[in-house]
């Protein structure tokens, strides 16, 4: 799977939507959708980003064959039976250590392998690395802290 990397600094969450749909096989070309994304998402340089209101509706109807489901501040617990279920997950989570909130796709689990221990993840540290592995104890660390207040996830599967 070949998916996008991030090249700005504000595009994460119409990336990690498109990295979702490529994933399963509902997107093509991520580049031929880019500002239709963007302006699905209301996200651009000045305002930031994405607001994760306009990230929600957003995403809601996507596409037809896109089961979308919400949840705030998941346990982690919740999140692992989520991705063991076949579901895929876009994360919104602070950046405590810049002051900033970030989007990124988290693929399915694999019960067997080194998937029991690391995430496949695309976009998760932002740049033009799209693909990466992510720890267990990263993913605790900066997802599920006692004190994180902003973690919204898009529980996401083909119909």
């Amino acid at each position: 799977m070949r998916y996008c990397g991030q090249s700005d600094d504000f595009a994460c969450g119409p990336i990690a939507a498109g990295n979702a749909l490529k994933h399963f096989e509902l997107l093509r070309s991520f580049s031929r959708v880019r500002v239709d994304f963007l302006k699905r998402f209301k996200c651009n340089r000045f305002s930031q980003g994405t607001n994760p209101i306009d990230f929600n509706n957003g995403i809601k109807n996507i596409n037809e064959n896109l089961i979308v489901i919400k949840r705030m501040h998941p346990s982690k617990e919740i999140f692992d039976s989520m991705l063991a279920k076949g579901y895929g997950a876009i994360v919104r989570f602070e950046w405590a250590k810049w002051n900033t909130c970030h989007y990124a796709f988290f693929e399915p689990r694999n019960k067997t392998g080194i998937l029991r221990t690391w995430y496949r993840t695309a976009n998760f540290w932002g740049g033009s690395i799209a693909m990466k592995l992510v720890s267990n104890c990263d993913v605790k660390l900066n997802l599920f802290k006692t004190t994180h207040k902003s973690l919204w996830v898009w529980f996401v599967r083909k119909r």
